[in-house]
C-alpha cells in the first residue's frame, strides 16, 4: 500500500483542521494506514487549539491538546500529496500559493461528494485523485456556489457549535478514508 501525505487546512489551524487531523490520525492508527497527516492554517503559527476544540475532541476520546498551529507556507514546503481544505477560501489560497496542487486540492465536502459519485479507489492513489479532480475549472472552484462546501467555523461560538462541527468533520473524514482505503472500511464503523 502506497504511503500518502494529506494536509488539512483551515483559517487559524486551531479548530477545524486540528479536529480533522485528530479524527484522521485516530482512524489511521486503528486501521494501520500508511498515511502522513498534518494540518495548517492561513494565519500565524505557534497557537494552541482552542479550549473548546480540545474539549470536544476529548469527548470523542481524541487528545489534540498538544497541537500547535502551523502556517500554510511551512506545511506546503513539506510537499503534501494532496490537500483537504475546510472551506473554499482555504482551497483557493492553497492553489494560489502552489498552483501545482490544483488537481490535488479539494474541500472536504467536495472530495467526499466526488468520491461517493466515483466509488471507492481500486487502483493507484494518483490516478484516483486525478479522476476525482477532473473537470473542475478555476472559475467553478472560486465561485460563490463553492462556499456551500464550507464547514462552518465554530471559532468564538458556543460548545454546541463545536460539537456540530466535530460531528460533521468526523463523518466526512471517515467517508474520505473509506473511499481512499476501501479494504479497511469495515474497521471504521
Amino acid at each position: 500500500m502506497e504511503a500518502q501525505s494529506i494536509l488539512f487546512v483551515c483559517t487559524g489551524n486551531i479548530c477545524r483542521s486540528p479536529m480533522a487531523l485528530g479524527f484522521a490520525q485516530s482512524i489511521a492508527a486503528k486501521c494501520r494506514l500508511p498515511i502522513s497527516l498534518s494540518s495548517a492554517g492561513l494565519l500565524s503559527s505557534g497557537n494552541a487549539a482552542t479550549e473548546e476544540a480540545v474539549k470536544v475532541m476529548a469527548e470523542q476520546d481524541i487528545d489534540i491538546s498538544p497541537h500547535i498551529s502551523t502556517t500554510l507556507d511551512v506545511a506546503l514546503s513539506r510537499g503534501p500529496n494532496f490537500v483537504i481544505a475546510m472551506a473554499n477560501a482555504h482551497l483557493n489560497e492553497t492553489i494560489s500559493r502552489d498552483p501545482s496542487l490544483r488537481p490535488r486540492t479539494f474541500t472536504l465536502k467536495d472530495f467526499v461528494r466526488r468520491a461517493r459519485a466515483m466509488g471507492q479507489r481500486d487502483g493507484p492513489m494518483e490516478g484516483y485523485l486525478s479522476a476525482l479532480g477532473r473537470g473542475r475549472s478555476l472559475s467553478e472552484m472560486a465561485s460563490a456556489l463553492a462556499s456551500d462546501d464550507d464547514i462552518e467555523d465554530p471559532f468564538g461560538g458556543p460548545m454546541s457549535q463545536y460539537r456540530e462541527c466535530a460531528i460533521e468533520i468526523r463523518s466526512l473524514v471517515e467517508d474520505m478514508i473509506e473511499h481512499l482505503y476501501p479494504r479497511h472500511g469495515s474497521l471504521l464503523r
